[in-house]
């Protein structure tokens, strides 16, 4: 008996001293995707015929621990990213995006890829409504703003904070974000100093009926390439390697609702410089630089919603970098980023996640000057697209595409060698047709096919290159909670 009451004991002293942890509320949401894809060619080069079909899946699991009212921490996990049945990723320490933080990968996870691929926690953060404003501190969502034009989801560290003015429409809002850090610890036992990868970032927004508008001002110091023999950046500047990349810019954007018109721009104006400090591999590069010259990125978008019908556009304009001149960059360093995903052949995030790089002669890219495989985003070019919407019923929604890019600036394969410009600037057209149909409130089912008239920019630099088109066939079960 005196057993049974010491244990009865026990666990009410547990129960008290855990009190104050069964006051907090916790709040569940998430997605779970299953898809099925057929992509007719990998490699847009004639003859080179091999297509792939698969299926794929991911659950997305979001909890909230609400400890205190205005006090949360947050986290999100993917759990089982990956192809159905397929050859699972190496486990390593290969991220899920681009150290450098300038072109991301295909996930947007914390962890590793072959974590994403039975489970990774992308955010961890705390959330907190201080009497001065919205604060949120660790690893979290990084990228948006704006638009989705140049957006790329990611998950980094970074201390984010947002005041709105009461009764004005106005907020503020600052952060500044680790992308790299490169410092002494017991895992990196390394010599080296100031070899991080920072950004820092203020804007104000204004919100009212109709009327969104505001200014992102930007600050980025790359060091991670400081002190090594070669760079993450696109070509040619890899070449020179051991350098810091400083890059500032103003990020304007607009959304307006008219009526039954919708309204969306976005502007990007980059500045900045590559120093190179040298090491024993470039001693002759030690003390230059490289001017990063008025970079510009533009985005409009307009829709016209009449119910049953909708119809709209977009234009799109990313400047690419002149290769005669080898004392600037032009353009060629951002892109339209992976949000925006206008296409799903061309420029699509989840072609380029699921399938891989889109492979044209010399396995040619969308970055200028570049001879790696392509990539979800145009980095170079002018794009344009029409779209045409019809729901013939509440639950059903039919979407079809047509999209035209072309290289702003014809890439070449070295800087001030015109003889190894590429033949065509022209990527191609595609055309797309999307069926979305709602099943229940948190599930739909969609149906997509989208065929690619390659342009002559997959030929390369020999004009009697040969490339075919391509076509794509998805169906995608999406369950939402």
């Amino acid at each position: 008996m005196k057993r049974f009451w010491l244990v009865l004991l026990s666990l009410g002293l547990i129960m008290a001293f855990s009190a104050s942890a069964f006051a907090v509320d916790v709040k569940f949401s998430g997605s779970f995707d299953a898809a099925g894809v057929y992509l007719d060619k990998v490699n847009l080069t004639k003859g080179a015929d091999v297509s792939t079909a698969f299926y794929y899946q991911r659950l997305r699991l979001k909890t909230e621990f609400i400890v205190a009212p205005g006090l949360s921490i947050i986290t999100r996990a993917n759990i089982m990213e990956r192809a159905c049945g397929a050859a699972r990723s190496t486990p390593g320490t290969a991220g899920a995006y681009n150290a450098s933080g300038l072109l991301p990968g295909a996930t947007e996870s914390a962890g590793t890829l072959a974590e994403n691929e039975n489970i990774a926690f992308d955010w961890a953060y705390i959330q907190y409504a201080s009497p001065i404003g919205l604060w949120t501190v660790g690893y979290m969502l990084d990228g948006p703003w704006g638009t989705k034009f140049g957006d790329s989801d990611y998950a980094n560290p970074r201390i984010f904070w947002i005041l709105p003015l009461a009764q004005t429409g106005f907020m503020l809002a600052a952060g500044a974000v680790k992308l790299q850090d490169n410092s002494y610890t017991a895992k990196n036992p390394i010599s080296a100093t100031d070899r991080d990868a920072d950004k820092y970032a203020v804007g104000a927004l204004y919100v009212a009926k109709g009327v969104e508008v505001g200014l992102l001002g930007g600050y980025w110091r790359y060091a991670g390439n400081r002190a090594s023999g070669y760079s993450s950046m696109p070509y040619p500047y890899y070449l020179i390697g051991d350098n810091v990349l400083t890059l500032y810019g103003a990020l304007p954007y607009a959304k307006l609702q008219f009526g039954p018109v919708a309204i969306e721009a976005e502007l990007w104006w980059i500045n900045g410089e590559f120093k190179y400090e040298g090491n024993a591999a470039n001693p002759a590069f030690r003390g230059t630089s490289i001017k990063v010259d008025n970079n510009i990125l533009a985005y409009v978008d307009a829709t016209v919603n009449l119910g049953m019908i909708y119809f709209g556009g977009l234009a799109i304009y990313v400047a690419g970098d002149d290769p005669n001149t080898t004392d600037k960059i032009e353009g060629g360093l951002l892109g339209t980023g992976k949000n925006l995903d206008p296409t799903l052949i061309m420029f699509s995030q989840w072609r380029d996640q699921w399938v891989g790089n889109l492979k044209g002669n010399l396995a040619t890219s969308y970055i200028a000057g570049s001879t790696a495989a392509t990539s979800f985003q145009m980095t170079n070019g002018y794009m344009f697209q029409g779209r045409f919407g019809v729901r013939p019923m509440d639950k059903l929604d039919i979407l079809a595409k047509v999209t035209y890019a072309t290289a702003a600036t014809t890439p070449t394969g070295a800087p001030g060698s015109p003889t190894l410009n590429y033949v065509g600037k022209d990527y191609g057209t595609e055309i797309d047709l999307i069926a979305t149909y709602k099943i229940t409130n948190n599930l739909s089912y969609m149906l997509g096919a989208g065929y690619l008239f390659t342009g002559d920019y997959f030929k390369g630099q020999v004009a009697g290159n040969a490339v075919q088109n391509d076509y794509l066939l998805i169906n995608k079960l999406t369950l939402t909670f």
